[in-house]
Order: structure tokens, then sequence, then C-alpha cells
């Protein structure tokens, strides 16, 4: 019976938490990408991931830093870690930063290409009541509120406009528009 008793008196209760914060960060790897290199790419992508629509986005108020600290932490209860364990952990705390970062990418593409204006229905009630069913006019009028919402972005971001296209919520609010007018 020695050796089993000396293999338990090595255990170490650090080593088992070690090992969750190690699927801990294998998880948010695999949620949310390896993390790239350039702090501004990064934002884009991972305000990308997400949409305003979304249940837990709306429910966290439009932030997506506190939707991923929920998710973390969520994850951290599903692993019976403790979050401050987790938060000891350098990769962990960076993503949560890396969110934090996007958050101001996310809240500035929601305000520019998420609004009510800018959905379906409104767009067609204005190419009824306003431009006539012209599709010209309204071609005319989208694209301008196309140019003023992508204006606005980078005015509020200070990216540069290739950063656009990586930007899948202004894709979307493109997408609407031409299958308006067409």
């Amino acid at each position: 019976h020695l050796p089993r008793i000396a293999k338990l008196e090595a255990f170490d209760p650090r080593d088992h938490e070690n090992t969750k914060v190690s699927r801990l960060r294998a998880h948010l790897r695999a949620s949310y990408g390896r993390p790239v290199a350039d702090a501004a790419k990064e934002a884009v992508r991972l305000a990308d991931i997400f949409d305003p629509a979304d249940r837990p986005v709306k429910k966290h108020g439009g932030r997506i830093d506190d939707v991923a600290r929920a998710r973390l932490e969520e994850q951290c209860r599903l692993q019976r870690l403790e979050v401050e364990v987790a938060l000891e952990d350098r990769e962990v705390t960076a993503w949560l930063e890396s969110f934090g970062r996007a958050q101001s990418v996310f809240a500035a593409a929601a305000s520019a290409f998420a609004r009510e204006d800018q959905t379906q229905t409104h767009v067609l009630r204005d190419c009824i009541q306003r431009w006539q069913l012209d599709a010209d006019i309204a071609a005319k009028h989208l694209s301008a509120a196309t140019a003023a919402a992508e204006e606005q972005f980078l005015a509020a971001t200070g990216l540069s406009r290739p950063s656009l296209k990586q930007l899948g919520m202004r894709e979307r609010m493109s997408w609407r528009f031409d299958e308006c007018v067409l």
C-alpha cells in the first residue's frame, strides 16, 4: 500500500488546475480562432464574430466584451475552475483584453451598419413611399447611405478602408440594399 500512498501524496492540485486552464485556452482558440498579431485586424475579426441581433449580445446590452466574459465564466463553471485562477493565465487575460478592444469596433459597426433605417422593411417602405419604386433613384439614395455609413464607421474607429471588406455587418447591409433595388 505504501507506493499508492506515495503517489497520492505527490499529487499537486495546481497540476489539475493547469490542465483545466489549458483546456480553457484550447476552447477559446476553437471558439474564436488563433489570435492575430495586428491588433486592428484582430479587433475587426473578433467584432465580426457577433451580430447585434444575437440573443447573448442583446442580453448584454450590445457589449461583446461582456458576452465573451460571460462565456468564459460559463466555461469555467462547466470545468469547475475558479474564474480567478483562469484570469491568472496570460493568454486568457489577453483574450479578454482583445474583446475589450473589439467592443469599440463592434459598437461603431452596429451604429453604422445595423440601424433600424437600414432594415429591409424600412428600405422597401422608402422605395415605395419616397422613391415611387424608381430603381435608379433608390440605388442613388442607397449608395449615398452606404457611403455615409462607411464614413461614419471609419471616423469612429480610425481604421483603414480595406478593413471594411472584412466586416460582415457592412456586407449584410449592402446585400439588403441590393436585394431591395433589384
